[in-house]
């Protein structure tokens, strides 16, 4: 179906859930398991069991400490996260887990700018409010600052 399935894993949750979809929707698929090691996630109960599903896989440092509106910004369109130069291969139909963090913003850019195709799993009801484009977290009409810097703030 793909020539190579990347999964960009950030948490040990969400490690079980690319481990559960690897296994169920790509098993004759060449995967690459790219854990991002932020935020300091302790991966070493679950890999162990995980790691036989997938071909390779990568540490990846993510060096965002926290998601402030000014991270946000500066993460979105300030970093180009080298760290992450590794981990994009063209031709890979990317699988992420959220997209509402400057380093997932990221990885989905630079995927499209490679011309990959992407699925974005969420795990939680909570992410039906990345996609409702007229309020804030506090319910209000949106600043002119989010609407002149959207991509730090929303995808």
């Amino acid at each position: 179906m793909f020539k190579a399935i990347g999964f960009y894993v950030n948490g040990p949750a969400r490690l079980l859930m690319a481990s559960i979809i690897a296994e169920e929707y790509y098993p004759d698929e060449r995967k690459t398991l790219k854990l991002l090691d932020q935020f300091g996630y302790d991966y070493s109960g679950l890999l162990p069991h995980v790691k036989s599903m997938f071909d390779r896989i990568l540490f990846v440092k993510g060096y965002e400490r926290h998601y402030s509106h000014l991270a946000q910004f500066v993460g979105t369109y300030g970093r180009r996260y080298s760290e992450l130069s590794d981990a994009f291969n063209s031709g890979e139909h990317a699988i992420l887990f959220g997209l509402r963090s400057p380093i997932q913003k990221h990885i989905i850019s630079r995927n499209r700018e490679l011309g990959n195709t992407i699925d974005i799993y969420a795990e939680s009801i909570a992410v039906d409010r990345y996609f409702d484009n007229g309020f804030d977290a506090e319910g209000l009409p949106r600043k002119p600052a989010r609407r002149t810097m959207a991509r730090a703030f929303d995808y």
